[in-house]
């Protein structure tokens, strides 16, 4: 019933109110020094110590500890007295025994404070959340073993704003470790901290492949799967979209578009855009007030018009105020004017390139955003755009009859067993109505046949059947792969890949979201590895 200490005895049992107290005292007659470790027998005085203890059954317990001190009989020590420690189970100056916290400590590990508090408080354990906190931070955090296959990955501290780096060894399926950011430098000093590592696994990015070039050079890099299939998906619906007035004319569909604005102006929402919006904002407000005065309800005007009950309601009070746009300021905003200069007046082009450059200057942010800036220069310019996610987004289409880019790229994704009859008559018209789809096709399936083989064998057949087929952005998707054909060779004859990685990451999700925003770095790398 007692903590494990040795002397000590039982001398009296209070119960009062669902509360067991519990006098004890210690008898070990010598008692050595904390400092000089000298035993002695003399006792200077006495005192009174409350320590919380596991409860028993549906009673609290707390241990009244009649304390002694001594004092030292070594006359050169520095301490001329001291309280006699009663071992491990109890520490020194604590107020729980060892047991009692560290059952604290598994419950805030797994649970966090707020719903960690809940559990104690019905298991008779007593406690505040910010005390669960910090048992949990005064965990030592262990030390895992270097892994030989390694998985990395980033993950969301504050989606868009704060990005971290999960480690997780494959073969284990265990966390090793977190970053505090998603940095080249960060991952190259704990690699070069941690060698050993022999494959690496990771996404395309190109910032994690960096690193472990420059820390792991022997590594073996892997191009996870998932990601290179992810990339094609991308790479189709692109092309689809480029391609959707033929689509239109296969399918004999004459949809109605809305005239788009002219987005010429990079990075500042057009005014002709917000002239457009009010416009369909009065149109609907024009709507809603002649069904009124034809004797509709709000009910069924809401239903007529797809609209919920309460917007009708605020319709029907007023016309619609224009919109306030607030413009953000972006990490590109300093650099813009060196990218139009480099742009208009010395024709440079390649997104790529500026992106180095202005990383140079002090730029620490995505190269997407450079990519697009760079493609909205070159539409202004009125040149043809041959890289970036916008540079052939179009308006989707307002009849349902016409299937969309997204949907449709999972026509030639999709093994033919797996397509729906409906995928698998859009797919029959549009081969048959464009030899060009017919041989996207093709080498879609080629390339989604290696990613399923696993096997490495058919791809540089593939990068030629590319670079002849004349379809731009599936040549600049294979280009990408070339500057990365090891990693992508690796990724389709080696077994690993992201899964586990994955898996861990939607853990850490959890865990983190669990906290109800007090998931700091350092309590959420203790919770997400100690409880591993």
């Amino acid at each position: 019933m007692l903590p494990s200490c040795p002397g000590l005895k039982l001398t009296q049992l209070h119960v009062h109110d669902q509360q067991l107290m519990l006098m004890v005292r210690s008898t070990s007659p010598v008692v050595c020094c904390p400092v000089c470790q000298t035993a002695s027998r003399q006792v200077h005085c006495y005192y009174t110590r409350t320590v919380t203890d596991l409860c028993w059954a549906d009673f609290q317990v707390q241990l009244k500890l009649h304390v002694r001190r001594f004092v030292c009989s070594n006359t050169m020590c520095a301490r001329r007295t001291f309280a006699e420690r009663l071992g491990d189970p109890i520490k020194a100056y604590a107020r729980k025994t060892n047991r009692y916290a560290s059952r604290l400590q598994t419950i805030g590990l797994l649970l966090g404070g707020n719903a960690g508090a809940l559990l104690a408080k019905r298991m008779g354990l007593p406690v505040s959340s910010d005390t669960l906190l910090r048992l949990v931070r005064a965990l030592e955090v262990p030390e895992r073993a270097t892994p030989q296959v390694l998985g990395i990955d980033d993950f969301a501290l504050r989606k868009g704003q704060i990005y971290g780096t999960i480690l997780v060894d494959l073969e284990q399926r265990q966390v090793v470790d977190l970053l505090p950011d998603r940095e080249k430098a960060t991952v190259t000093a704990w690699l070069k901290a941690h060698p050993g590592v022999d494959v690496i696994s990771r996404d395309r990015g190109g910032t994690y492949a960096e690193a472990a070039r420059e820390a792991a050079p022997l590594a073996t890099q892997i191009a996870d799967r998932f990601h290179l299939s992810q990339n094609l998906g991308e790479t189709l619906e692109r092309i689809l979209r480029r391609e959707y007035p033929t689509i239109e004319q296969i399918f004999g569909g004459t949809a109605q578009r809305l005239q788009q604005p002219d987005r010429s102006l990079p990075l500042q929402r057009h005014e002709a855009d917000k002239h457009m919006s009010q416009q369909r904002r009065m149109t609907v407000y024009e709507r809603v007030i002649s069904l009124s005065q034809q004797g509709y309800n709000q009910g069924d005007i809401a239903t007529e018009l797809c609209m919920s009950r309460k917007k009708v309601r605020q319709l029907l009070q007023g016309p619609p105020h224009p919109p306030v746009y607030k413009s953000r300021p972006t990490k590109l905003l300093p650099y813009i004017p060196y990218l139009t200069h480099r742009f208009t007046e010395e024709g440079c082009d390649n997104s790529s390139q500026l992106y180095r450059e202005i990383r140079t200057r002090g730029y620490d942010g995505c190269c997407s955003v450079v990519t697009n800036y760079v493609t909205q220069l070159r539409q202004q310019a009125g040149m043809k755009a041959m890289t970036g996610r916008k540079q052939s987004r179009q308006p989707k289409p307002l009849k349902a009859t016409l299937p969309a880019p997204g949907p449709l790229q999972w026509c030639f994704l999709l093994p033919v067993e797996r397509l729906k009859k409906k995928q698998l008559t859009q797919l029959e018209k549009l081969c048959q109505g464009a030899t060009r789809f017919a041989v996207l096709y093709r080498l879609a399936q080629a390339f989604v046949h290696l990613l399923h083989e696993q096997t490495d064998r058919g791809l540089t057949p593939w990068f030629k059947e590319v670079q002849n087929s004349g379809i731009e952005e599936l040549i600049s998707f294979a280009k990408g792969l070339q500057r990365d054909e090891a990693a992508v060779r690796a990724g389709l004859s080696l077994k690993w890949s992201q899964g586990s990685v994955e898996g861990n990451v939607n853990r850490l999700k959890f865990i983190k979201r669990s906290m109800y925003g007090r998931a700091n770095f350092d309590l959420l790398r203790t919770r997400v590895l100690c409880a591993a």
